[in-house]
């Protein structure tokens, strides 16, 4: 599942260009996400860009992952100009013990915005995630 940005129309209006005269461009230099937050269970990981929960039944802990993209292929943006910000992976595994039922994922994008002069911009959105761990069994299935 990518993570997309609502445009940049949307990024431009955060930030302190609107009063400048001429169109505006921005040119993402990075996208990080860091995992701030979860309910439910413990997690490690917090503070970086993959938590993990559960007792593994196999290899491995369930984990949510996100993975910046830095920087976007295509760009310069332009008011109205989707990009992708990055790869949001739920790697589920059969664990046991508890699970998480949320977590919380900051995402940071830095760039600079063009408009006769070049100035930097650090943005950071929040991303709320609800989750709901589904049994290990027959019905339904993992």
């Amino acid at each position: 599942m990518k993570l997309k940005a609502l445009g940049a129309a949307a990024l431009l209006s955060f930030l302190p260009y609107q009063a400048l005269a001429g169109p505006v461009t921005l040119n993402i230099d990075s996208v990080t996400g860091v995992w701030t937050s979860a309910s439910g269970a413990a997690v490690g990981g917090l503070g970086t860009n993959q938590i993990s929960w559960g007792t593994p039944l196999g290899a491995s802990q369930s984990s949510y992952v996100f993975d910046g993209v830095a920087p976007p292929t295509q760009g310069p943006f332009s008011a109205g100009d989707d990009f992708t910000l990055g790869t949001f992976t739920h790697n589920n595994f059969p664990i046991t013990g508890s699970a998480i039922t949320g977590a919380t994922l900051e995402v940071t994008i830095m760039g600079t915005a063009q408009n006769g002069s070049s100035e930097n911009f650090n943005l950071t959105s929040t991303f709320d995630f609800d989750h709901f761990e589904t049994p290990n069994g027959a019905n339904p299935c993992a």
